[in-house]
């Protein structure tokens, strides 16, 4: 799974891409410890440089789920239908202990007892 991408809740004055003053400017190629700051539209898009899609894994057609946090948004792609099942399936395993061995249901199920034996 891809990591997460916050984004803070402050806004930016200029259009694009801005720098904090203390950040250096490589080229672009820093977007692992740098703060960036693009603009909403009016249509609540915003555009996630192609290094961090591609870093954190936010790739084309990519559901991504947004957590709110007292510091801002976390941005994370969405897990997949199958991982969640999986997911699920190992919180649930152990949880419905009844006590009875298989062979015990078992014999429950032919009718031979009616319990633990």
């Amino acid at each position: 799974m891809g990591r997460a991408f916050r984004a803070s809740q402050r806004g930016g004055a200029n259009p694009g891409v801005d720098r904090l003053p203390s950040q250096p400017n490589n080229g672009g190629n820093d977007f692992v410890s740098s703060t960036l700051t693009m603009r909403i539209t009016t249509k609540g898009q915003v555009t996630i440089p192609q290094a961090l899609r591609l870093k954190c894994g936010l790739l084309p057609n990519t559901e991504a789920t947004f957590e709110e946090t007292d510091g801002g948004v976390i941005i994370r792609p969405a897990k997949s239908k199958y991982a969640l099942i999986l997911e699920r399936l190992r919180e649930a395993r152990g949880t419905a202990d009844t006590g009875l061995g298989t062979d015990d249901i078992m014999r429950m199920t032919r009718g031979e007892d009616d319990g633990p034996g």
